[in-house]
């Protein structure tokens, strides 16, 4: 330990005692807090034989006002002690929130605490155990400074031990929400990481999971693969290099385990990471133990998205530069003023879930539209049928689906409807709960549902110039032709080259929508809807001469 070191910890426990430590409030973005906690904690373990996590549950404000400086220093210093006084096994960072505070637990598998030590532990000038701690240098003063700090700032610090196994402390500070137009840009500088040479594939039976899994890869400059079925991932991932998968959990036929425990029985060894609404740790357990390698959270968090594409990608498919993300789309106009009417739709939300993209969040939108026409008829059908099973499957996907695009009141009573379906907690399914409970459920859909299409008819899509060149009339036919014959083959990777070629003709307006319909029904492994679609856009533009 530096003398430098040293003498500031002095300093820090003087201002402390005298009253003078600086607290400095200010509006901060906590999901960047956690990224750089969690960046700088992993360059502590180096080459130690422990594994480090960092754990969110349940939903965190992504805005916070308080003294963030002094925040980190609490943290890291917990952190960093669990690290040094820890040779093999775990070492985590757990956080949550309620309505009044937010919640750190700090473990470790490490040494511990003797009891006669736990009464003097946050006392000044002490370092317990100095036998077995001797060849670890400290000043016995940061636990100290780090009460005093949680104390200063109005919170709570307590901890827990057993002797030879390991430590975990517990910190609660208070809730104060943030505002993001207060925060200093300045101080939002983070690092982004672009990866345009990654091969990335997204499974999800759920077109607005796909829509936007997709549309922030792109901030990343990774234009991902897509498949909306374990059969179908399978297929893709037998033929080509993937460097990383996103398996969705909850699909029909193969769900997300199912599908991943096939692969690695036959020896496929990419990075899987479950995609998933379900954040609980025993999901997690059931997750690893099928052979998966970490878990991002529906909807999905743009600071969480960042972290897993640095660990898991290849290092050398990494660029990391520390400019902002560019938000991108058209500025607010009669469209989204019409969107922000209507009631229970957070136009402000979604955004922020799409990472501001504008384009990729109107097209979530749409998307919305013709998945409540599906769910309507199948949530209806299987409760009829008794069939409980599928009808979770389909009121999960809908849960994340509206929470992702900003209906959170609405996504919750979905979860109340996959809760009663699923029999969670060992129960029986409730069937009744949702015989009594979709009716109104439905009625509020169909209610979004008009307004979205109430808004999106003022919004003017057939002014675009949508002349088709002979050039690019020609490629069409092309790709056309090469798609058809392998729908009719069953062939993944023709059907996976064929999209790449027409997304990669760039095109703009109504026939940029009406390719992106094909896309959708390839996705969705309909294959004959594809093919009417190509078969109705060749008849209004005849493609040969």
């Amino acid at each position: 330990m530096s003398l430098l070191n040293v003498i500031n910890d002095i300093l820090d426990f003087s201002k402390i005692q005298s009253g003078k430590v600086d607290l400095v409030m200010v509006h901060y973005d906590f999901y960047a807090f956690l990224d750089s906690i969690d960046s700088l904690v992993r360059s502590l373990i180096k080459d130690k034989d422990i594994i480090y996590d960092q754990i969110i549950e349940g939903d965190l404000p992504q805005y916070l006002f308080g003294s963030d400086v002094r925040l980190r220093q609490i943290i890291i210093n917990l952190l960093g002690n669990a690290v040094k006084f820890t040779s093999k096994g775990f070492v985590s960072l757990k956080v949550s929130s309620d309505d009044t505070s937010i919640h750190f637990s700090i473990s470790d598998t490490g040494i511990g605490i003797q009891e006669k030590d736990m009464a003097v532990l946050f006392n000044p000038f002490t370092q317990v155990d100095m036998m077995q701690n001797r060849a670890r240098e400290g000043t016995g003063l940061g636990l100290s400074i780090t009460k005093s700090l949680v104390e200063q700032m109005g919170g709570e610090i307590s901890v827990e031990s057993v002797y030879g196994e390991g430590t975990v402390f517990y910190v609660s500070i208070p809730k104060i929400s943030g505002n993001e137009d207060l925060i200093d840009q300045t101080a939002l500088q983070e690092f982004t990481i672009t990866a345009p040479e990654a091969k990335i594939l997204v499974v999800d039976d759920n077109l607005i999971n796909l829509n936007v899994a997709a549309g922030l890869l792109r901030q990343h400059q990774i234009e991902a693969d897509t498949a909306g079925s374990g059969r179908q991932a399978i297929d893709l991932i037998k033929n080509n290099s993937y460097d990383l998968v996103f398996m969705d959990h909850m699909m029909p036929e193969l769900d997300g385990v199912e599908t991943t425990r096939l692969l690695r029985s036959e020896g496929i060894e990419v990075p899987i990471i479950a995609f998933t609404a379900n954040a609980i740790s025993e999901v997690k357990d059931e997750f690893l133990a099928a052979g998966m390698n970490d878990l991002l959270i529906k909807p999905i968090k743009r600071t969480w998205l960042n972290k897993i594409i640095r660990d898991w990608l290849p290092p050398e498919k990494l660029i990391i530069s520390r400019d902002n993300i560019t938000l991108q789309g058209e500025e607010a106009g009669p469209l989204w003023q019409s969107l922000e009417q209507i009631e229970g739709l957070s136009v402000s939300a979604g955004l922020e879930k799409a990472a501001g993209q504008r384009d990729l969040y109107e097209k979530s939108l749409k998307l919305l539209i013709n998945e409540i026409d599906k769910c309507e008829k199948n949530l209806n059908w299987f409760l009829d049928a008794e069939d409980m099973h599928n009808f979770t499957i389909e009121v999960h996907g809908l849960k994340g689906s509206l929470a992702s695009i900003g209906v959170l009141e609405l996504s919750e009573e979905a979860g109340a409807l996959e809760k009663a379906a699923s029999g969670a907690g060992g129960e029986k399914p409730d069937t009744e709960y949702c015989i009594l409970n979709l009716p109104l459920f439905l009625e509020k859909l169909l209610f979004l549902k008009e307004g979205l299409i109430k808004a999106f008819s003022i919004k003017n899509l057939t002014g675009e110039n949508t002349d088709l060149s002979p050039d690019l009339l020609v490629q069409l036919e092309e790709i056309f032709s090469g798609m058809k014959q392998a729908f009719s083959q069953t062939h993944f990777q023709d059907i996976d080259e064929g999209l790449k070629k027409l997304h990669a003709l760039d095109l703009k307006g109504t026939l940029q929508e009406e390719i992106e319909k094909i896309r959708d029904a390839v996705i969705m492994m309909d294959y004959k809807g594809a093919e009417g679609i190509m078969n109705d856009f060749c008849t209004a533009n005849p493609l040969s001469s």
